[in-house]
């Protein structure tokens, strides 16, 4: 099945259907894929998945944190990652998920204008937070690379220092659910740092 404009539902108030892709294909268009089956993983950053999708299967665009690292580096505030050419580093928290049928999702802050429409404000902020969340060692995340500082040294190192640590919710978090809810049968995502490119712009979002 080859998805277009005809398939795909906005529901941001001021993006028409039809202009979020003009020709998308989900199985094939991310860079990378994850495959569950029956709650575990079963394939990893696979190039495509069109052996596992089947007509009864229904595909979900979540918004990202890419969307607006452009504008924090216009602030002059670019995301380390983003500098050292890495993907980002992504971690599990200890906070409890709110309950969402068989799903948990993360109950994350009021978000706020003007990204809430692709992902929102952060959710915790400092070292502190480090702890708070129940980051065991900032330096090693669950998933995508391990942060470095501008020169190259482990982010855990400028502890107390200049730096702070930024934290926001994650499109990943959706596939945590599907792993804890042991939901059965074929369920497919991007893999981590490797999302889909849409025709929609930041500007138009926030409009």
């Amino acid at each position: 099945m080859v998805f277009n404009a005809h398939n795909l539902k906005s529901w941001i108030p001021n993006i028409q259907d039809g202009n979020i892709a003009a020709e998308i294909d989900l199985r094939t268009d991310a860079p990378r894929y994850m495959v569950y089956w029956d709650g575990k993983l079963l394939k990893f950053q696979c190039q495509d998945i069109l052996d596992e999708w089947t007509e009864n299967h229904v595909g979900f665009l979540i918004g990202c944190s890419f969307s607006f690292e452009s504008a924090l580096t216009l602030a002059e505030l670019p995301p380390l990652h983003a500098v050292m050419q890495r993907n980002c580093p992504m971690y599990r928290r200890n906070n409890p998920l709110c309950p969402a049928g068989v799903f948990t999702r993360d109950d994350v802050r009021t978000i706020t204008r003007p990204y809430v429409a692709t992902h929102g404000e952060p959710i915790a902020w400092g070292w502190d937070a480090v702890r708070d969340l129940g980051i065991a060692d900032i330096d090693c995340p669950e998933l995508g690379d391990a942060p470095l500082t501008a020169d190259e040294k482990p982010f855990g190192s400028m502890m107390g220092g200049d730096i702070v640590p930024v934290f926001w919710g994650c499109g990943v978090t959706s596939q945590g659910a599907v792993i804890r809810a042991n939901l059965q049968g074929v369920v497919m995502a991007h893999a981590p740092g490797h999302m889909l490119l849409l025709d929609v712009k930041e500007d138009e979002v926030l409009k």
